[in-house]
């Protein structure tokens, strides 16, 4: 039987955690105003998969961002995690 993979979270430094926060939030932005701007007669089962791709993205960036705010050993990591779920939780 082979080894199960494990699943490993990002150790991120404070300014990559804040880069990929920028960044999440950034993409989200835009798929959020792409989406809004279809029609509710154009709704499609591809478009609400786009829409579950577009969550899944931000939840792959604000999981180990919440994790690091809370548990990383460098203040900086912890300050730019809360920051950047600050700024999630705006969006």
């Amino acid at each position: 039987m082979a080894a199960e993979e494990r699943t490993t979270l990002p150790v991120l430094d404070a300014p990559t955690l804040t880069a990929a926060c920028k960044q999440a939030i950034l993409e989200a932005k835009e798929a959020a105003k792409g989406f809004a701007a279809i029609p509710v007669a154009d709704v499609t089962p591809d478009l609400l998969a786009k829409w579950d791709d577009s969550s899944i993205a931000v939840e792959n960036v604000i999981g180990p961002v919440a994790i690091l705010a809370n548990v990383s050993p460098d203040k900086r990591v912890r300050d730019a995690g809360q920051d950047c779920l600050v700024q999630l939780s705006a969006f």
